[in-house]
């Protein structure tokens, strides 16, 4: 049986309405001792190249996320006394669809996620992080559930800005793995 789509983007938009509010009710609490410190909030842009099979049919794609994890982005003048941290995100790309050789258009393909995962301040100029959980794909008009994982790398340039190398593997039901591979910006606050 067939899930109509607007069910689909519904059921998406609540998980990710819920993990953003339960991210904020269950996060840490200020305790009397001295707060790491770090920005708590990140936003991103980048590009990424579709890799494999998926640079076959699609060209270029571009995307924006928020990611949240408690005092762990951006430069420090001091080591992080714990290098390992929750984060989580939620964000989507954007794929643009070739042209082939027989004159045929790919569609374009938009990819939403949300994921939780973990992020590792490797030292005071960068941090490492992958992230994993539930995705949305929405091509040629159908909309399908399914998973997805990315890791990326952050070197800061600033106190609050960053660039970072990013791998995505995309999952879903009865199609190939995707994989791309980009470049992201990111600006804490």
């Amino acid at each position: 049986m067939e899930v109509p789509n607007h069910k689909l983007r519904y059921c998406f938009i609540c998980i990710l309405f819920i993990c953003i509010l339960s991210s904020s009710l269950f996060a840490q609490a200020k305790s009397d001792s001295v707060r790491e410190r770090g920005y708590s909030h990140q936003l991103s842009a980048g590009i990424s190249f579709p890799a494999g099979v998926f640079s076959d049919s699609h060209v270029i794609g571009g995307g924006i996320d928020y990611t949240w994890s408690n005092a762990r982005f951006g430069r420090s003048d001091k080591r992080i006394k714990k290098a390992l941290g929750f984060s989580t995100a939620a964000g989507l790309d954007y794929f643009l669809g070739k042209t082939d050789n027989y004159n045929f258009q790919y569609r374009n393909y938009l990819y939403s996620y949300v994921y939780g995962g973990m992020i590792f301040n490797s030292g005071r100029k960068s941090s490492v992080s992958l992230l994993a959980g539930p995705s949305l794909q929405t091509y040629t008009k159908v909309t399908d559930l399914g998973y997805g994982i990315t890791i990326r790398g952050a070197y800061f340039l600033k106190e609050n800005m960053a660039i970072s190398p990013a791998l995505m593997y995309m999952k879903h039901k009865e199609a190939d793995a995707l994989w791309a591979a980009g470049v992201r910006y990111y600006f804490y606050f």
